[in-house]
């Protein structure tokens, strides 16, 4: 879980280790309460939008939500991303044959992504 979810979650008790309750709310289904064992803290991530309000995160294996459909994977590397998509491709394979063969996309082109549409907006204002 992020510092902010621990932070807000343990009272000031180490986090490592410590358990917490969480909520689970479906759409159109009741709200399931749960117990977590927090096994890893990590910093504070930059979410959807920068100019939000940011909320703790929290993050849950695969194993325990088998009915999770997808997943996302952020890999730093000193060499280009192609150099190393094979040896990602065949971790995967190795890992579960079932799963499908992951996409990639570098961090760039998801933030280009991302602010384009703000982009467009700032320029039509100065255009104008």
């Amino acid at each position: 879980m992020s510092e902010s979810y621990a932070a807000r979650n343990v009272n000031g008790a180490p986090a490592l280790g410590a358990t917490t309750q969480g909520e689970e709310c479906p759409p159109k289904a009741k709200c399931r309460r749960f117990t977590m064992t927090i096994v890893a803290v990590v910093k504070e991530m930059v979410q959807e939008a920068t100019d939000r309000e940011q909320y703790p995160l929290r993050f849950v294996p695969m194993a325990q939500k088998p009915e999770l459909q997808f997943a996302t994977s952020l890999v730093r590397t000193a060499v280009e991303p192609a150099q190393i998509q094979a040896r990602i491709r065949d971790a995967v394979k190795e890992l579960d044959a079932a799963q499908p063969e992951p996409e990639f996309s570098s961090m760039q082109r998801a933030l280009d992504e991302r602010v384009a549409p703000r982009k467009f907006v700032l320029v039509l204002l100065v255009w104008y």
